[in-house]
């Protein structure tokens, strides 16, 4: 208890330096932004020691949902920090800092956001336990052949374009909210109600291959199909997410003592594919995926857009160039946006929300969200692919420095309660609610840091939505049946 006290008071002390060092920040300084990653890491430290929960069992559970945001939080707002201090890149690079006299403020605000992360996280404290007595079986085929008939129409209304290799931003902005775009999200959904259920199924599993076997034929063409027509369009973002969610669904389910090392290798090999796509993306769209890779390949990675220390995730850092971007803009020459970004983020959950949000919403195509906001604020209304957005310029574009510090620790907190409940619950007890947002939080744990706050709420609130419908109707056919007999 003491250890987790002086942690939190060093942690608010941590805080305190960086508002200091963000509302003070001026001309760029080697010096400033030494002693912010320091003490970033000072930070990560007393996550570290304060990772552990009160455990109650031996089993080992090295693959959490902190571990993975922190890990792509790292990359997207300090490995070019990194880069900097050791000489890889110029304070004066308009493409990663837009100008020098943002740095440190903006070193200074990803600071915040991580300390606050990690107050949040380590200051939850829980109350009561959520289990339920064992939760009946609910049979998985017929949401697997579901998913299965979802993926093809995906592939139906989608599969052209991505074949002949022309998604792009205007292709991505040119079917939003029609049937093409919502086919995706609702191929995620099922994707996670499916997995969701498979927790619960009582059947022996020493392995992960072994996992995956259980998931049957139908599922897993289903998930390889999808898979290879995103891949084929050089959109990473979705591939990541399913491959997490599979993942997550294995280790809520089996309790795995895992190997790090292998882990480790997994995430260089991953990396790495995944830098190479976002380099062929930006590529003669005329050339074949593979093509495109290997041009790629030919060439050094550092190359993209400056050295790098750590070259495999060098493209992903380069995201760090939304929230300077975000910084250096708002609000000196735009005003803060009071949560416009993430209230239309939340209609999205509406099918067709569109028309309805019209009415509501400035039609600005510069304001539909803040990876749009800062596409246009850097390359204007003529561009040719888009920007992206960052959790921190996301809620720093609403409410500035008190929005990414109140914000990210509320999502740290949310993610320790929800790791607590799910991982210290036996996983036949553990409340749908609850396994189906920890798939959901292990999904976007790295994507997350290159988007915004809730803009992968849809497919969640959808698969909550198809596991409630599938298991009262599973339920009143088993009722049925019971009665009959």
């Amino acid at each position: 208890m003491l250890k987790k006290t002086i942690s939190i008071l060093s942690l608010v002390f941590l805080l305190i330096t960086g508002c200091i060092l963000y509302y003070l920040a001026g001309e760029y300084s080697r010096s400033q932004l030494i002693l912010i990653l320091i003490a970033a890491v000072i930070a990560f430290f007393f996550f570290i020691i304060n990772r552990n929960y009160s455990i109650r069992d031996s089993t080992s559970h090295s693959i959490r949902i902190a571990y993975i945001f922190l890990l792509g939080y790292f990359i997207v707002f300090f490995q070019r920090y990194l880069d900097l201090i050791a000489g890889l890149c110029s304070p004066n690079n308009s493409f990663l800092f837009n100008s020098s006299d943002t740095i440190i403020r903006t070193a200074a605000l990803s600071f915040i956001g991580l300390i606050a992360f990690i107050l949040g996280y380590i200051s939850y404290k829980s109350y009561g336990n959520y289990a339920q007595k064992n939760i009946k079986i609910i049979e998985t085929s017929t949401l697997k052949g579901l998913s299965l008939i979802f993926t093809i129409i995906f592939v139906a209304l989608n599969g052209a374009d991505f074949i002949a290799g022309s998604y792009s931003q205007a292709s991505i902005e040119s079917r939003q909210g029609t049937v093409a775009a919502y086919s995706q999200v609702i191929c995620q959904a099922f994707y996670l109600a499916t997995l969701t259920l498979e927790i619960y199924q009582n059947k022996p599993c020493l392995s992960f291959w072994q996992f995956l076997k259980q998931l049957g034929v139908r599922f897993n063409l289903a998930l390889l199909i999808y898979v290879s027509l995103v891949l084929v369009s050089g959109d990473r973002g979705p591939i990541i997410q399913v491959g997490l969610m599979l993942i997550a669904s294995y280790v809520i389910k089996v309790r795995p003592h895992v190997n790090l090392i292998a882990i480790i290798f997994i995430c260089i090999i991953g990396a790495y594919a995944l830098t190479l796509m976002g380099i062929a993306r930006t590529q003669d769209k005329s050339d074949s995926l593979i093509t495109r890779m290997e041009l790629s390949s030919n060439h050094k990675i550092e190359t993209y857009s400056a050295p790098s220390l750590i070259p495999i995730t060098g493209e992903l850092s380069n995201s760090v160039r939304c929230t300077h971007t975000a910084v250096a803009n708002v609000p000196s020459r735009h005003p803060f946006f009071y949560g416009s970004f993430q209230l239309r983020d939340l209609c999205r959950i509406i099918p067709f929300s569109n028309a309805l949000t019209s009415y509501i919403f400035d039609t600005d195509s510069r304001y539909q969200n803040s990876a749009m906001f800062i596409t246009i604020l850097r390359n204007g209304r003529f561009y040719t692919s888009g920007e992206g957005s960052t959790v921190v310029a996301d809620l720093y574009l609403s409410f500035g420095m008190p929005g990414v510090l109140i914000g990210l620790f509320l999502f740290g907190r949310l993610v320790k309660h929800v790791e607590t409940k799910v991982f210290f619950t036996p996983p036949a007890q553990i409340p749908f609610l609850y396994s189906s947002l920890a798939l959901f939080l292990f999904s976007i744990a790295i994507y997350i840091n290159r988007s915004g706050i809730f803009s992968s709420i849809a497919s969640f609130s959808y698969g909550i939505i198809v596991i409630f419908i599938y298991v009262t109707l599973h339920r009143q056919r088993v009722s049925i049946k019971s009665h009959k007999l």
